[in-house]
């Protein structure tokens, strides 16, 4: 092939007036190949050679463009692989149409309390005052705690309900009441102070909770102050924060995906299948997940307090 230097020199030699002959030999050029310079010059005017190999078609063509951009307007819910299907393209082409002409992206739903600015305030300077507190094997030593209500309906899976963006009543078991009294009762007397009897009895470990109605009970706050070797008060813990609970962020889906794939007939069902779940998790994974907790720290730290992305 000539190469654009050279297709010039071909030029301005044949315009001086010299001959095809005496370019190929001024040039080192095949006769032919001047004589093809020549022969485009006077034809179209260029000097660029014609595009070789066949033209290449696109199937994201303006009208396709068109049909998709007001389908995915009057209904987001439309999936990438749907609408390849409904119009015969691949997915790789109805993918590229939505991300790079169309500038859509598929998002899935997640679940967020709405923090005020005060709130991500809150949270920004709790969670600096955790990462000093966890630090070394001190992370080791708290006991998280929370609530979860599980259905003896199969778990949807979330994942799949998405959308494309510019950028019933059931009998379930509740793990842990949320009455005050009963609370303290069921929960901190009779589960945790028995556990930390039997197993932390001279170890300096912290108990964990969120600031429910009924954790938050001036009752039970005393309780704990006076049980427990060391509390997370309203002072280290943020509200509105299940994003940092490792219960609500890792051990709770566990739980769903191991125990709650399927519709269980009763309540003694799915307490047998809730129990087996949890006696198989293993010690190496609660460590990842404890590690994990930190990560998430300061996610929420680099977010100024606010929402962040964390893939653990």
């Amino acid at each position: 092939m000539v190469s654009l230097e050279d297709r010039s020199a071909v030029v301005a030699l044949f315009e001086r007036g010299l001959s095809v002959s005496s370019i190929s030999k001024s040039l080192k050029l095949h006769r032919v190949q001047v004589h093809r310079v020549i022969k485009r010059l006077d034809e179209t005017g260029e000097i660029t050679s014609r595009p070789r190999g066949r033209p290449q078609r696109s199937a994201r063509t303006p009208a396709l463009r068109k049909v998709v951009r007001d389908k995915v307007n009057r209904n987001p819910a439309w999936s990438i692989r749907k609408l390849a299907k409904e119009h015969n393209v691949s997915y790789t082409t109805m993918h590229r149409l939505n991300r790079d002409d169309l500038k859509l992206y598929p998002y899935k739903f997640a679940k967020g309390h709405q923090l005020t600015d005060e709130m991500k305030t809150s949270r920004l300077e709790k969670c600096r005052r955790m990462m000093a507190l966890t630090r070394g094997d001190k992370l080791d030593r708290i006991l998280f705690t929370d609530e979860k209500i599980f259905t003896v309906e199969p778990l949807q899976n979330a994942q799949n309900q998405r959308e494309l963006l510019p950028k019933g009543s059931h009998r379930a078991v509740n793990i842990i009441s949320t009455v005050s009294d009963v609370f303290r009762k069921q929960i901190l007397e009779d589960e945790v102070l028995c556990w930390s009897q039997e197993n932390a009895k001279n170890i300096a470990w912290t108990f964990q909770q969120d600031w429910a109605p009924a954790h938050s009970a001036k009752k039970n706050q005393e309780w704990c102050e006076a049980n427990f070797p060391s509390c997370w008060t309203k002072e280290i813990w943020p509200s509105n924060s299940p994003d940092l609970n490792p219960m609500d962020f890792a051990i709770w889906s566990i739980l769903e995906q191991k125990a709650c794939s399927s519709r269980h007939g009763s309540l003694i069902s799915l307490k047998k299948a809730l129990g087996k779940a949890w006696n198989e998790i293993s010690q190496e994974m609660i460590a990842r997940i404890l590690q994990n907790f930190r990560k998430r720290l300061d996610a929420c730290i680099k977010a100024k307090g606010g929402h962040f992305e964390c893939d653990v």
